[in-house]
C-alpha cells in the first residue's frame, strides 16, 4: 500500500507542472473576454478615436481577439517540432517565459491605453501558446497505453474548467482595472515557470541528428497530410473545433438575442459549462476510457454533440436551454479529450510534439474561421448559430469515419 501511495505521489509531482501550465494558459486566454470588450467599445478608455463608429470598434475587437489564435497558428507547430529535437523541458521554459513577456506587454498596453501594445501583447501571447501540445506530448511520453493516455489527457482538460471560471470572475471583477488583471496573469505564469523549472524532469531525449530546418517542418506537415488516416483525423478535429469554439465565443450574443439574457444569466451559462467540462474530464472520462477506445468515444461524442446542439434550438425558455447546452458541454469535453488521444495514438513517440503541435495549429485556424462565419450568420438569425455548429459536428464525424 505504501508503494502505491508513493507511486501516486510521484505521478502527481510529474503532472503538477503540466496541470499548472494548462491552467495558466487557459486563464490567459479567457481573462480577456470580459476585459477587451469594454476597452474597445467604451470611448472613455480612449483606445480609439471618438470618430470610430460602433461597427468599426466591433470589427477591431474581433480582429484583436483573432490575433491570438492567428499567432498560435504559426507558433504551435514550431514549438512542437523544437520539443521533439531539444527536449520538452527547454521549450517549456522558453514558452512560459515568452508568455510572461506577452502578458506584461498587454498589461502596459491596457495601462497606457495603447492599442498597438495591446495588439503586440496578444500576438506574443499567442505565439508562445503552444504549451498544450507540449503538455500532451509529455503525457504521450509517459503513457503508451491508449486508455491511460486518454485518462491523463482528461486530467489536463479538467483543469480548463476551474481555470475558465476563475478567469471570467477575475476579468469581470477587474474590468475597471484591466492592467491589474494582466499583471495577475503574468504573476501566475511566473509561479508556473518556477514549478516547471524545479519539478519537471525531462521525458523525451531526441535521436534526431540532422540540424533543425524551418522548411523541413513545413515539409513534415505536407507529408503528414498525404496519409489518409492522419489527414482525416486532423480535418475532423478542425471541424469539431469550429463547432465548439464558435458555439462558446458567440454564446453571449445568442443568449442576448434569444433570451435577452442579463449578465448574471450569461455568467450562469459559462459557470455551468466550465463545471460540466471539469466533471466530465475529471470523473466521467476516466471511467469511460477504461471500457471504450478513445476513437469510438470521439466518434459517438460528435454525433450526440450535433444532435444536442440542434435540440437546443427548440428550447425557447432559458431554463430549458441551459441543461441542453450543459449536456452539449459534456459531449464536447469527451470529444476534445478523446479526439486529442486519437491523434496522439496515430504518431510514433519521436514526433509526438510535432503531430500535436500541428493539431494545435489546425485548432487555432478553426478558432479564427468558425467565429467569423458564425458571427456573420447570427446577424441574420440567432438560431443559425447552432445550425451551423451542429453541421460542423456532423462533418467532423464524416471525416473521422472516412479514414477507416
Amino acid at each position: 500500500m505504501g508503494s502505491g501511495i508513493a507511486s501516486r505521489n510521484r505521478l502527481l509531482e510529474r503532472l503538477l507542472p503540466l496541470l499548472t501550465t494548462y491552467f495558466v494558459d487557459t486563464f490567459g486566454l479567457a481573462v480577456v473576454y470580459p476585459l477587451l470588450t469594454p476597452l474597445l467599445l467604451d470611448p472613455k478608455y480612449e483606445l480609439l478615436s471618438v470618430s470610430f463608429t460602433s461597427s468599426h470598434r466591433l470589427l477591431i475587437l474581433t480582429l484583436l481577439i483573432a490575433s491570438f489564435p492567428f499567432a498560435q497558428f504559426f507558433g504551435a507547430p514550431l514549438i512542437g517540432a523544437l520539443s521533439d529535437r531539444l527536449g520538452r523541458r527547454r521549450i517549456f521554459l522558453l514558452t512560459i517565459a515568452g508568455s510572461i513577456f506577452g502578458y506584461l506587454v498587454t498589461a502596459v498596453g491596457a495601462g497606457v491605453h495603447s492599442l498597438s501594445l495591446l495588439w503586440l501583447g496578444r500576438i506574443l501571447s499567442g505565439l508562445f501558446a503552444g504549451n498544450l501540445s507540449l503538455c500532451l506530448a509529455v503525457i504521450a511520453d509517459m503513457a503508451a497505453q491508449p486508455s491511460v493516455r486518454a485518462r491523463y489527457f482528461g486530467w489536463i482538460g479538467a483543469v480548463g474548467g476551474p481555470s475558465f471560471i476563475a478567469a471570467i470572475l477575475v476579468g469581470s471583477f477587474l474590468v475597471e482595472m484591466p492592467a491589474v488583471a494582466f499583471l495577475l496573469t503574468a504573476l501566475l505564469a511566473c509561479l508556473n515557470l518556477y514549478l516547471m523549472a524545479s519539478l519537471f524532469k525531462e521525458t523525451h531525449f531526441s535521436h534526431f541528428k540532422e540540424p533543425f530546418n524551418l522548411l523541413g517542418g513545413v515539409r513534415n506537415v505536407v507529408t503528414a497530410l498525404r496519409f489518409k488516416k492522419v489527414k482525416s483525423i486532423y480535418i475532423s478535429f478542425f471541424f469539431f473545433t469550429m463547432c465548439w469554439v464558435t458555439s462558446m465565443q458567440l454564446l453571449s450574443s445568442y443568449a442576448t438575442l434569444r433570451f435577452s439574457a442579463t449578465p448574471s444569466y450569461l455568467l450562469m451559462i459559462f459557470v455551468t459549462v466550465a463545471l460540466f467540462w471539469f466533471l466530465t474530464n475529471g470523473l466521467l472520462n476516466p471511467w469511460l476510457t477504461k471500457r471504450i477506445p478513445p476513437e469510438m468515444l470521439f466518434s459517438a461524442g460528435l454525433v450526440l454533440l450535433g444532435i444536442f446542439l440542434f435540440l437546443s434550438l427548440a428550447m425557447k425558455p432559458f431554463y430549458l436551454f441551459l441543461p441542453f447546452f450543459g449536456i452539449s458541454a459534456i459531449l464536447a469535453a469527451l470529444c476534445w479529450t478523446n479526439g486529442l488521444a486519437t491523434i496522439s495514438l496515430t504518431a510514433p513517440p519521436s514526433i509526438q510534439g510535432s503531430v500535436l503541435g500541428i493539431n494545435q495549429s489546425v485548432s487555432a485556424l478553426a478558432s479564427i474561421v468558425g467565429p467569423l462565419i458564425g458571427g456573420a450568420l447570427i446577424t441574420f438569425s440567432a438560431g443559425s448559430l447552432f445550425v451551423f455548429t451542429a453541421i460542423c459536428s456532423f462533418i467532423a464525424v464524416f471525416f473521422l469515419r472516412k479514414k477507416q
